[in-house]
């Protein structure tokens, strides 16, 4: 199979996620670490990653296709083959998401976090302090009603074709990543929801395909 340009990005710094091999792919590979991508001293390690995440087409321009791959999924062979075939099969789809694991809707990943956020270690350290009943006013002053409408997806791997659309709903990610929330599945849908952009949802979650292998975080 002939790919188009692409490049896959990925990002762990301070070890939050210990480097995996990943299986050869017909691709760049940019992995940002803390010596390739210094730490600001402003950010925390964990919302410095969202920067590649954000803008991987920014950082490292010039190519047809990109994919972000989270630090703690392994690529297997045929990883990158997939995601692209999946999303050029039809030559109006942006960009390509899986549901997310758990949840149906970002309402659901809200209960979730107002639920366990007081007594999990992993939610304290990742969104402690972060701002949730804001983002929510937020998304209510929004949509109103119909937030509850609004499908959850899987921010751990996603793939899309360089736009004006795309580029500008991940730079709105970033906005809501920072002005917010550190949790980008709470916000990943809305800024998808652009009638500039074409979303494909896969119709099985990230666990059901073969091309990857998940690892927990490290710490």
């Amino acid at each position: 199979m002939v790919l188009h340009k692409t490049l896959i990005t990925s990002a762990s710094f301070n070890g939050f996620d210990e480097p995996n091999e990943w299986v050869d792919q017909p691709a760049d590979i940019m992995r940002y670490n803390e010596k390739n991508f210094p730490l600001r001293k402003a950010l925390t390690p964990h919302a410095q990653s969202k920067i590649p995440k954000c803008f991987g087409w920014d950082l490292i321009p010039g190519y047809d296709f990109y994919v972000w791959v989270d630090a703690n999924y392994i690529l297997k062979e045929g990883a990158v083959e997939f995601l692209i075939k999946e999303l050029t099969e039809d030559d109006d789809m942006d960009i390509l998401v899986f549901p997310h694991p758990f949840h149906d809707t970002v309402m659901q990943e809200f209960d979730f976090l107002r639920d366990n956020l007081p007594k999990s270690k992993y939610l304290q350290q990742r969104y402690e302090g972060e701002l949730l009943e804001e983002l929510y006013c937020e998304i209510d002053e929004i949509y109103g009603s119909d937030k509850g409408k609004l499908p959850a997806y899987h921010a751990a791997i996603f793939a899309y074709r360089l736009s004006g659309g795309v580029c500008q709903a991940l730079k709105e990610w970033w906005y809501y990543d920072s002005r917010y929330h550190l949790d980008d599945q709470l916000t990943m849908s809305m800024v998808l929801d652009r009638e500039d952009i074409e979303v494909k949802v896969m119709d099985k979650k990230i666990k059901d395909y073969p091309y990857w292998e998940y690892r927990s975080h490290k710490k």
